[in-house]
């Protein structure tokens, strides 16, 4: 149940910038969650500021200058010390402040001059009463268009919209919540937008891990329900899979021909595979994947193939193209953007088993998506699809189809088998292909620090990939000092003027899907030297070419994302470079450096991190529920237990 935007006053033209955010609704406006907090509880004599620092000042107005599109006001605290306070090309908040008024300003203390530096806030939040911001406050992900303040109201009138006409109520969510003595749901939320206290956003914070945990142990246990262990689907010939594995340029790794024994072994049975593939970044998943297609195909079984992205799907496609269609087997790509014509007929050769294996994003499994006789659905970083996308995949596994889940986030052995328990088996491929380099990790303290190894490198022929954590510059708290794309792209551009045979390019996920597939294209193509992209190329992309990558802000990053970004490179015959920019966190970035075990890595990411440690759980190289299960095992046990005696209780009630 969704209840329109315009239900709490706001315009089509404001709804189409909340749709920039995937925001529909009062419910997901309620549910966009601030991405970090300003702690304003207390005001700040101007004469104990530091630069650098985010505060609260309070003083009166007893100046206002105007200086070519700079506007500032000066304010004098109790004391009589004073503060310059700016904004920079609009006086918005400049018309609304009066002469010999008192205010607060909330922002980060900045300096000014050449000679003699005199402490100034920028660009701050002003309030005309204390009583409006000595508490924590939100801060948001900017959306494009819309102010701070329109935000944050539309917010509040959808959370007093929600308790006013509160939805349908889960109540064997709600039952089991109580038991733990934790608060409702539509009260953490009101938390979560607006902390009380740390205790209090800690409360609201436990509410929502036991959320994510109870809805995907829900979800567990109904896969669980619906496994067949039997399937009617026969394998009787391995032949051309065998000579297909025997003629590959290169030998399979022990973990690659162990996973690959195994799950034959079950289908010579008729016993139904439902496996989690977890293998380190550059181990060889995918073959195994595409020998497994090869043994369906030639038993006249068609294959599905998943990915979260067009980006990875279109990687997937080219890869089984290359292998299967020399062996006489028609793979095909859906897209979400294909003509209607050309996917009328798509969906006729997939019903006529004309096509053998089909590969696309969610859209595979369309209702509109017929097969005639399938018999494996693969599907690459499960963890990323949704609830609808997630129940139509149970649906075809209850109806005894095999299937094998991808994952490149390494996952510790006894946690995998903790985390799945009886519902998935977990296939681990923890060796790397003969020959292949152990990709080189240093730490730099800035990004100019790269620029002669990429030359270098660029001059041999290898090309350069630049990772930044933000699209667009921030003056956020924490941020500030941290380089977008767009800044990265225009100070690299600057600087390789000197050198105009090397071409910049750049990504992001504010792109449309085919502007992104072509820069893609572009590089893997050498058409392009150096792309500069945020984590869009964290899966997916396999440019064999690249031996350098350069990670910006890596401290902003954790350990398990910042290996999987190490992994776009090292994947040719070359020796690659992975470049961790960050003057922060250098004990853990340390571990990178150390290291290339993915299993590694994910162990010290756990001592690190600690069981039940709230911290955020954005940008971890996890999926939200596994970063929630390592954050917090004694909840995690607690609910799994409960749902199992639950189901427990309701078959024997039944029976």
């Amino acid at each position: 149940m969704f209840t329109p935007l315009c239900k709490i006053g706001v315009t089509e033209r404001k709804e189409k910038q909340f749709n920039t955010k995937d925001i529909y609704s009062v419910e997901e406006l309620a549910e966009f969650l601030p991405i970090g907090y300003r702690d304003y509880t207390k005001i700040t004599e101007i004469k104990n500021l530091n630069e650098g620092e985010w505060v609260s000042v309070y003083g009166e107005v007893v100046k206002k200058l105007e200086t070519s599109r700079i506007y500032s006001v000066i304010i004098k605290d109790s004391n009589n010390d004073t503060l310059r306070i700016n904004w920079f090309g609009g006086n918005y908040h400049y018309d609304n402040i009066e002469l010999n008024s008192k205010y607060v300003f909330c922002g980060k203390i900045s300096s000014y001059g050449f000679i003699s530096k005199e402490l100034c806030m920028n660009t701050p939040e002003a309030y005309s009463y204390l009583s409006d911001v000595c508490r924590i406050m939100p801060r948001y992900s900017a959306i494009k268009g819309m102010s701070k303040e329109y935000l944050a109201m539309k917010v509040r009138l959808a959370l007093e919209y929600l308790e006013e006409n509160p939805g349908p109520i889960d109540e064997d969510r709600e039952e089991m919540a109580r038991k733990f003595n934790l608060i409702d749901r539509l009260s953490a939320l009101k938390e979560m937008h607006s902390p009380e206290s740390r205790e209090s956003y800690k409360k609201a914070k436990t509410r929502f891990n036991f959320d994510v945990l109870y809805d995907f142990y829900t979800d567990l246990l109904k896969m669980e329900e619906s496994i067949v262990l039997q399937t009617p689907i026969k394998l009787k010939n391995f032949k051309v899979m065998d000579q297909f594995i025997k003629e590959l340029p290169f030998k399979l790794t022990k973990g690659q021909s162990e996973a690959l024994d195994k799950l034959k072994g079950r289908l010579i049975n008729c016993e139904r595979v439902n496996g989690l593939l977890l293998g380190d970044v550059g181990s060889g998943k995918t073959i195994i994947a595409v020998s497994l297609a090869v043994g369906f195909c030639e038993n006249k079984y068609q294959v599905a193939m998943l990915s979260p992205t067009q980006v990875l799907a279109n990687q997937n496609y080219e890869t089984m193209k290359k292998y299967l269609e020399p062996l006489g087997f028609n793979v095909a790509l859906i897209t979400a953007g294909m003509k209607t014509r050309e996917r009328r007929l798509l969906l006729k050769d997939v019903c006529d088993g004309a096509v053998d294996i089909l590969v696309g994003t969610h859209a595979v499994l369309s209702d509109n998506v017929k097969f005639n006789n399938i018999g494996l659905t693969i599907i690459d970083e499960e963890h990323r699809f949704g609830v609808l996308q997630k129940e139509a995949m149970y649906k075809k596994i209850s109806e005894g189809v095999n299937n094998l889940s991808m994952s490149a986030t390494p996952i510790p052995r006894s946690l995998a088998l903790s985390i799945y328990g009886n519902s998935v088996d977990v296939f681990i491929v923890d060796t790397m292909p003969e020959g292949r380099m152990p990709v080189k990790t240093k730490q730099i303290d800035s990004l100019e620090e790269s620029y002669n190894l990429m030359v270098y490198e660029i001059k041999r022929g290898r090309q350069c990939y630049v990772i930044c954590p933000l699209i667009e510059d921030s003056e956020a708290e924490g941020f500030s000092d941290v380089d977008s794309v767009n800044s990265t792209y225009e100070k690299m551009s600057e600087y390789f003027k000197s050198n105009p045979n090397i071409k910049i390019d750049k990504i992001s996920g504010r792109m449309k899907d085919k502007e992104v597939d072509d820069a893609i294209k572009r590089f893997l193509n050498k058409e392009t030297d150096i792309l500069i992209s945020t984590t869009i190329v964290e899966v997916g992309v396999n440019v064999p070419n690249a031996s350098v990558i350069v990670i910006n802000s890596a401290d902003r990053f954790g350990l398990a994302q910042l290996h999987q970004l190490r992994g776009r490179v090292g994947r040719g015959k070359y020796q690659s470079y992975c470049l961790l920019v960050s003057d922060k966190d250098k004990e853990r970035l340390n571990i990178l450096c150390k290291t290339t075990n993915g299993f590694e890595i994910a162990d010290e990411d756990l001592k690190l991190r600690g069981a039940g440690k709230l911290t955020g759980i954005s940008q971890t190289g996890y999926s939200s529920e596994i970063m929630t299960i390592m954050r917090c095992p004694k909840l995690a046990f607690a609910i799994k237990n409960g749902l199992k005696n639950k189901l427990k209780n309701n078959s024997e009630i039944i029976a």
